[in-house]
């Protein structure tokens, strides 16, 4: 008797494990069903934290150069939700660590820049470098003398 009871603590562990097993698959791809939340917007901070943290560790090792803002405050890049304001100085080497940067972000995550939603915002520099930077992203070039449009407004 006390063997037949153990086969159905095994089995019903076996069946236990199993279950769980399955609603943790389930509810990485579907949320939890009772709660109404999803693991992917936890993933989605996690990558854009990552991205911060990769920008931050250029601008530091001095191979990307964000913009100066005053005297000694400068931006690199700005995270909103699910939107990412880049800033940086127009120069080949901060764009070309940028791109690397996003690149290999997108590799990671399978995120990918939403082109026709994403624009580089000049004053009026070098036109070449500006064209070259606008095709490497495959994104239009603006003056900011046009205004800038964000969320809308």
């Amino acid at each position: 008797m006390r063997e037949l009871q153990r086969r159905k603590c095994k089995i019903l562990e076996h069946e236990e494990a199993s279950w769980r097993l399955k609603s943790k698959e389930i509810w990485l791809k579907e949320g939890d069903r009772n709660s109404r939340t999803s693991l992917s917007p936890i993933l989605f901070i996690l990558g854009m934290n990552t991205l911060s943290l990769h920008i931050n560790k250029a601008v530091s090792e001095n191979r990307c150069h964000p913009l100066r803002i005053c005297r000694n405050i400068f931006i690199s890049h700005n995270l909103f939700v699910d939107d990412i304001l880049i800033f940086g100085m127009l120069c080949r080497l901060t764009w070309s660590c940028l791109y690397e940067i996003l690149k290999k972000i997108q590799r990671t995550t399978r995120l990918q820049i939403n082109e026709s939603k994403s624009s580089l915002l000049h004053n009026d520099g070098n036109r070449e470098l500006i064209k070259w930077i606008s095709s490497l992203f495959g994104i239009e070039a603006w003056s900011i003398d046009h205004g800038m449009k964000y969320l809308g407004f």
